[in-house]
């Protein structure tokens, strides 16, 4: 990835490495289906979306993995158990998927609800 900030979501899937770009893209079309009115912008060189004028989530590309941003309180203890369960690792407020990861649709549905 280069160190200038990209212009758009579109740009920063392009610039990055080729095994994380269909992940990416894959998470970045469940957001929009699952946050159809939020606000899609780079924000700290990364894809973020807003809802209702705040900061909801955010993804990043890691060498392995591609990382989703939520609310701090936003993953129950319970999806953190069922995701650590499949092979996930999440911190406070992120999850690691790899490329080769299918998408935990339903904890990452659930984490999206608006507070």
């Amino acid at each position: 990835m280069s160190d200038k900030a990209p212009a758009n979501v579109d740009a920063y899937i392009a610039a990055a490495p080729q095994a994380a770009q269909a992940k990416l893209a894959e998470l970045r079309d469940f957001i929009r289906a699952t946050l159809p009115h939020a606000e899609e912008r780079i924000w700290y060189r990364v894809p973020f979306y807003w809802v209702d004028g705040r900061e909801l989530t955010g993804l990043s590309v890691a060498k392995a993995h591609v990382t989703f941003g939520f609310p701090l309180g936003a993953l129950s203890a319970e999806d953190r158990a069922a995701l650590k369960a499949k092979g996930y690792k999440t911190g406070k407020q992120t999850l690691q998927i790899g490329f080769e990861q299918a998408l935990p649709k339903a904890e990452i549905k659930r984490a999206l609800r608006p507070a």
